[in-house]
């Protein structure tokens, strides 16, 4: 109960947190979401490290639907690097993608690594809806590698 108060009253901050590493074994939506709300209560979190264990197959729809609301409240005004390890080309780690562009003002780059176990179809795929992606930073031109 004292974390939720603490969540509810935003009397929870690190302010000198700089660097965050997450590993997870499936990037869900609200495995998304609490990154987001980690950040938010990190403003000044510099850079960003994933790896994503991952499952196989999804287990959750890959639809707009499933993802309406998930996003981030804030602003990431101080986030210059990104690396996420493990993708194998599922809806939901585009999303998390998208996310961080919105929100990374700064960002200089982002580096992502696919699975071994993801196809070349599903890279390609996956780089091909990267590259439309929206970017909220200016800074960073030469944002992702696909690296196997």
């Amino acid at each position: 109960h004292h974390l939720l108060a603490a969540l509810e009253n935003n009397s929870l901050h690190f302010p000198n947190l700089r660097v965050v590493k997450l590993e997870s074994y499936f990037l869900s939506r609200h495995i998304i979401q609490a990154l987001g709300w980690l950040l938010h209560l990190s403003p000044n979190v510099e850079s960003l490290s994933i790896v994503n264990r991952g499952m196989l197959e999804p287990s959750k729809p890959e639809n707009e639907d499933y993802w309406a609301g998930v996003s981030w409240s804030c602003k990431l005004h101080c986030l210059r690097s990104v690396e996420i390890r493990g993708l194998l080309g599922y809806y939901n780690e585009l999303k998390l993608v998208e996310i961080i562009f919105k929100n990374a003002v700064v960002l200089e780059k982002m580096v992502l690594y696919s699975s071994k176990e993801s196809t070349a179809d599903k890279r390609l795929t996956f780089g091909e809806k990267l590259l439309k992606l929206p970017r909220a930073s200016f800074k960073c031109h030469n944002i992702f590698g696909l690296i196997t």
